[in-house]
């Protein structure tokens, strides 16, 4: 499948710890989505989360129905690492 990041913004000041809780969330649900969450990397102090995940289709991904954070872009990856 191909790989994609998803891009969020949401509030300056998001902990890590409360994304962790939300990236369960979507693991949780990911094949009912057809999509493969792998990592997600947070800056705090911008308050953006990037989300590395393997889809087939580029759309923006539904997250966990519990999961109030919505992605704002979408882009294809191309990696060289095994994941």
């Amino acid at each position: 499948m191909p790989l994609y990041m998803d891009l969020h913004k949401v509030v300056k000041g998001i902990k890590i710890e409360d994304v962790e809780n939300l990236h369960v969330l979507d693991v949780a649900v990911q094949d009912k989505y057809h999509v493969k969450y792998h990592k997600f990397f947070v800056n705090e102090a911008e308050g953006t989360i990037f989300c590395w995940l393997k889809r087939q289709v580029r759309k923006l991904v539904p997250h966990a129905t519990k999961n109030p954070i919505v992605s704002w872009h979408v882009r294809s990856l191309k990696c060289t690492l095994q994941i």
